[in-house]
């Protein structure tokens, strides 16, 4: 007799078969099909809703000097940086820089940041040329040529340097990337000629920037910008970065957004200042008036250098007689003239001439009518 079967047991379940992965060359072939796609939506874009540069700038309020324009990167998908001439109604030439998206024969598909690098309203920027990372251009002003200015398009030098104060440099940065919508911004070096002439040319190579002025050569090296030829012919007039303090950095950056302006900044600054007057008026109420006190520590530096008579020389009718002061009591050395401290780093000195000469401005009467702030102007 044969063995019994064990009963049969259905077999244990089991889980779905995986997905077939794409193999790799299905994976480049739809990576194919997609950048094709993208550049094919780009190139249909640009031929059916995008203009030229010319037309997009004047929906901004810039008219083109078509002559003038230089990109400094090459087509492709990113957005590239133009720089060119342009005025606003009513102004001269002034140097520009825009990023945009471009399609086919540079078609403007879409104006991404434009930035008023030189914001001269009394001169005008001619014959701009570049060359890699720099560019030139010339200043009009007068009828004559008055200045040369060579830009590095990579970026400020001071942008790269990482000392000082690290708050003051996040400011710069802030106020860089406002001004030219980059954080590094465009560094510029400006040089004089001497004296100015009223044709120019400019060649400017990887290595060297000559100026023709006249009968005058000027050859500028580069990257070091040192005038290797006709020093005698230009003047080099650094720019001067000062520090500010942090509120005042505030309002300057909030009142150049363009939908703020200053407007709402006069407004905010008549209130608050309009409140510290009448908080000092308060004051002087409740605790009594020390203007003579007040008096005395401001002008002790300027009242210890001197009195009104300590000039080089007679000269007629200096100093002037003082000033008539329009509240009494008249507070002591009211509107008396001083002769100006020797280190007075805001009196100039002119050598051979009378000593020039400060006052206390005179006090204005009191406010007839208690302050009420103005309505809001851009409302």
């Amino acid at each position: 007799m044969s063995a019994p079967r064990p009963p049969h047991r259905a077999p244990p379940p089991t889980s779905r078969a995986p997905r077939a992965r794409p193999s790799s060359r299905d994976a480049i072939v739809l990576r194919t099909v997609a950048l094709a796609a993208l550049v094919g939506g780009t190139i249909a874009l640009a031929s059916s809703s995008s203009g030229s540069l010319s037309q997009c700038l004047a929906a901004r309020g810039v008219t083109l000097d078509a002559s003038s324009v230089r990109w400094l990167e090459a087509p492709g998908l990113r957005a590239r940086r133009v720089l060119f001439l342009g005025r606003e109604k009513g102004d001269l030439r002034d140097l520009y820089v825009a990023t945009v998206r471009t399609g086919a024969n540079d078609s403007v598909i879409a104006l991404d940041d434009l930035s008023n690098l030189t914001r001269s309203p009394d001169a005008d920027e001619d014959r701009l040329v570049t060359s890699g990372r720099w560019a030139a251009f010339t200043t009009r002003a007068g009828g004559a040529v008055a200045a040369v200015t060579l830009v590095d398009t990579t970026g400020d030098p001071a942008a790269r340097e990482n000392t000082g104060d690290t708050s003051a440099r996040l400011r710069a940065a802030v106020t860089r990337w406002q001004q030219t919508g980059r954080r590094d911004g465009y560094g510029t070096w400006r040089y004089d000629l001497v004296p100015t002439a009223r044709q120019v040319t400019l060649a400017l190579g990887p290595e060297n920037l000559s100026v023709r002025a006249e009968a005058r050569v000027i050859r500028i090296e580069l990257p070091s910008l040192r005038v290797a030829q006709g020093e005698r012919f230009v003047r080099a007039r650094p720019r001067l970065s000062g520090t500010i303090g942090g509120i005042t950095w505030l309002v300057d950056t909030v009142r150049a957004i363009p939908w703020v302006g200053s407007a709402p900044i006069a407004w905010a600054e008549h209130v608050a200042f309009g409140l510290k007057n009448d908080i000092a008026r308060a004051r002087i109420q409740v605790q009594g008036d020390h203007s003579q006190t007040e008096v005395a520590e401001d002008l002790a530096d300027v009242l210890a250098a001197g009195t009104a008579g300590h000039t080089e020389g007679r000269v007629i009718d200096w100093p002037p007689p003082p000033l008539t002061p329009m509240i009494s009591p008249r507070l002591a050395r009211e509107g008396e003239w001083s002769a100006a401290a020797e280190d007075d780093p805001f009196v100039g000195r002119n050598p051979g001439a009378p000593g020039r000469a400060l006052t206390r401005p005179p006090r204005t009467p009191p406010r007839s009518a208690p302050r009420s702030p103005p309505r809001r102007p851009w409302r």
